[in-house]
């Protein structure tokens, strides 16, 4: 078993049956550009781009564009033109598929070209300058990852580097790409690499955050243990943060490289080591968003291990819960004890969580409940449910509870769930820089 796919499982059992999906706030588009969204085409797999109207936040009449297995992609710079990553079959995890960029006149809704990158699954695309596309190409089967720099206009690749680790966070501003990494194959020291809009590349190791995913095992049974922490960066200031499960945060200068470690008390529950000595599965993971104003947002969860009565060995997920953390003073503030994922939506914070324990896993749900940036609680829904949000636009929210396909429309002004969406009638909508708001 490859650290990739202990990086997978170890994501898997934190994700599942977690309650919503947390990603980055819309920024404003341009009044020229169209409200864009991937649909499902035949389908889940194979995904439409469709232009959205933003008041329905339903797909319009009208062109749309084929893109078959496809889940990121990237505007231009002057936004007229997206890259999207996207394979041509979906992977059994024993071989790769073969990735491309396929390159999308947004005003004319058509396909340009197709950019072939050879085998593997593409993790993320960044269209950080006019003839600089940047992608970070996954493999399966031992085989590292990748960073890979091509030109949109001849398909000539620029550059291309082996990552040398698993990616564990990734976060994308207009002008550059960072990515947090984990040691290979074990836990170590995380590094930091920040890829410019020029393609220069910069790498920070930071030898007091841990990070990566291992095996272990007793007893002829598999395990796994993992630290992800969480990344988050500043684009006005050039600053990421990396926030470990721990009370420690990373503060990196990314013109300089220069990093500054500061202790926060409380941060999230500390992950301790597991209770019994034959080890079955446990970790930490958590995810974090920069609000502005000197202040971050970080929630997440722990996996430990436990025996029952009958000294069976079992596992329990719980939330870390939702932290506001101020970097001025460095202090922090838990505003949500339930929650291990949240959303930034226009001025609200939403969020979600879920407790669940083995063998049964039926989880306990914290419901949906909206804060406002600076941590008020503005309301709270669907109480012992388990929320997962699937999109966020203007003052609605769509969230599937309880693992039912159909999801709930949320009216984020009042509070209230006002309606029900067709699952295969909700695009995953293209905002800021091109980032599907889902998953």
């Amino acid at each position: 078993m490859t650290g990739k796919v202990l990086a997978a499982a170890a994501a898997a059992a934190v994700a599942l049956l977690a309650a919503g999906s947390a990603r980055p706030e819309p920024a404003a588009l341009r009044a020229e550009t169209p409200l864009l969204g991937l649909l499902a085409d035949g389908d889940y797999y194979h995904q439409a781009l469709v232009r959205v109207d933003p008041t329905t936040v339903r797909a319009l009449p009208g062109p749309r564009v084929s893109l078959g297995y496809t889940y990121f992609g990237s505007f231009s710079p002057d936004r007229t033109v997206l890259a999207f990553g996207r394979v041509d079959s979906q992977t059994d995890g024993t071989h790769d598929p073969n990735a491309y960029v396929r390159i999308v006149d947004v005003q004319a809704m058509r396909a340009v070209r197709d950019l072939a990158l050879g085998a593997g699954s593409v993790l993320d695309v960044a269209w950080l300058a006019p003839g600089r596309v940047v992608v970070v190409v996954s493999h399966c089967c031992g085989v590292g990852d990748e960073l890979v720099i091509v030109d949109p206009g001849d398909g000539r690749p620029v550059d291309r580097q082996s990552l040398g680790a698993d990616p564990v966070g990734l976060v994308r501003t207009p002008d550059r790409l960072v990515l947090l990494l984990g040691a290979q194959g074990t836990i170590g020291a995380a590094r930091l690499l920040d890829v410019g809009a020029d393609g220069a590349v910069s790498s920070v190791t930071l030898d007091r955050i841990a990070a990566g995913s291992e095996r272990e095992g007793a007893g002829g049974e598999p395990g796994a243990r993992y630290v992800f922490p969480a990344l988050a960066v500043d684009a006005g200031a050039d600053r990421a943060f990396v926030l470990s499960p721990q009370d420690l945060v990373a503060e990196v200068d990314l013109r300089s490289g220069a990093v500054a470690y500061h202790s926060v008390s409380p941060l999230g529950r500390r992950l301790q080591g597991p209770a019994a000595p034959a080890k079955l599965f446990y970790g930490a993971s958590r995810w974090a968003q920069w609000l502005g104003n000197g202040r971050l947002a970080v929630a997440g969860a722990d996996v430990m291990p436990f025996r029952n009565k009958l000294g069976e060995r079992q596992v329990r997920h719980r939330p870390s819960g939702l932290e506001l953390i101020d970097t001025l003073k460095w202090t922090a503030r838990t505003i949500d004890r339930n929650a291990d994922s949240f959303t930034v939506a226009g001025s609200y914070l939403l969020a979600t969580g879920s407790r669940w324990t083995t063998p049964t896993a039926l989880p306990k749900g914290s419901g949906l409940t909206g804060y406002t940036s600076r941590g008020r609680r503005r309301f709270r829904l669907l109480r012992g449910r388990v929320v997962a949000l699937d999109e966020a636009y203007g003052t609605r929210a769509f969230v599937e509870v309880d693992q039912q396909v159909d999801p709930k429309v949320i009216d984020l002004r009042r509070g209230r769930v006002v309606g029900a969406r067709g699952f295969e009638k909700l695009p995953r909508l293209l905002v800021g820089d091109g980032s599907s708001t889902s998953g």
